[in-house]
């Protein structure tokens, strides 16, 4: 499970980096506790036990954030 303190040790990368989106896959269940904190953070969370949801979730992430030519 995906609890809290994992995500906290994305955050300081994320902080320093301060990327335009950022992205967090799991074949685990999330807390209930990090989604808030995630979205805070602008961090987009994909979780499914699924290989095949957890990539159709990430087609569809990468489509609404960036065009063809990369821009958006």
């Amino acid at each position: 499970m995906v609890n809290q303190s994992a995500i906290n040790s994305i955050l300081i990368p994320i902080l320093d980096i301060c990327p335009k989106h950022t992205l967090l896959v799991s074949f685990s269940e999330i807390d209930k506790d990090v989604k808030p904190i995630a979205k805070q953070y602008g961090i987009h969370i994909i979780s499914n036990s699924d290989i095949v949801e957890i990539i159709n979730a990430m087609e569809e992430f990468l489509c609404q954030n960036y065009s063809k030519n990369g821009e958006k």
